[in-house]
């Protein structure tokens, strides 16, 4: 009786290490899969911050292009500006040539 009472702990015991085990390989499988799932979650936070940088040299060329086309575009308009009144000084000193002809001839 007591070599059956004793098989009968030992089965137990022998069920409950089984179910330990089966416990722990499911914990284990558990945590390598959070695992990969966190390498996975590093790799594309790191994908992010290069795409996130790249956005940022891409802004940062485009702003410039932006301030190189006004700088030209407000060179030009000086340049046409300063023509202007080049040439409305030409017609004010050709005027009062003019002027000035019609005087003599006049006296």
């Amino acid at each position: 009786a007591k070599h059956a009472e004793a098989d009968t702990v030992q089965a137990e015991l022998r069920a409950v290490i089984t179910t330990l085990e089966g416990d722990a390989a499911a914990a284990k499988a558990t945590y390598e899969d959070l695992k990969a799932e966190a390498a996975a979650a590093a790799v594309r936070e790191e994908q992010l911050d290069l795409d996130f940088a790249n956005y940022k040299i891409i802004a940062i060329n485009e702003k410039n292009q932006a301030l190189a086309m006004l700088e030209e575009s407000l060179a030009e308009e000086q340049g046409r500006a300063e023509e202007e009144v080049e040439a409305r000084c030409k017609e004010e000193v050709a005027r009062q040539m003019e002027e000035h002809d019609a005087k003599h001839k006049a006296e």
